[in-house]
């Protein structure tokens, strides 16, 4: 019975590997996303900057005492307003990634309101397990 049962285990084995080839052969390419120009570049970098004083209150009332997972906390909130921003303009992560460091060093404006964006990283210092 059992030899019976490692047959028919290693057969669904190869089936599965066997479709998951040919799925894999056969599939087109993702289209490319349409790469960005500079205006749409600053429109990026200011929409997702003009974020950064929210999604920074947010990150401190998350992580009251502790600067360096503020920072995490905030990294993690930028990394989704990019990927939203890159969805809704069909454009890649990495071109609006760019546009945000290329606007930081070369101090694109900044909507109005906004705070001017920290480009500095609290050091990390791991806290106590309780």
């Amino acid at each position: 019975m059992r030899d019976r049962t490692d047959s028919i285990a290693w057969g669904l084995g190869v089936v599965c590997v066997a479709t998951a080839a040919v799925l894999a052969a056969t599939t087109g390419k993702l289209p490319e996303p349409r790469p960005m120009n500079d205006e749409q570049a600053q429109d990026a970098y200011r929409t997702v900057v003009g974020q950064e004083r929210t999604m920074r209150e947010k990150a401190m009332s998350n992580f009251l005492a502790d600067r360096w997972s503020q920072d995490d906390d905030f990294a993690s909130a930028e990394r989704g307003a990019v990927s939203q921003y890159a969805a809704s303009h069909d454009v890649s992560r990495q071109d609006v990634f760019r546009a945000i460091d290329r606007g930081l060093r070369e101090d694109w404006s900044l909507p109005p309101g906004s705070q001017e964006p920290r480009v500095s990283v609290a050091p990390c210092r791991p806290r106590p397990i309780y």
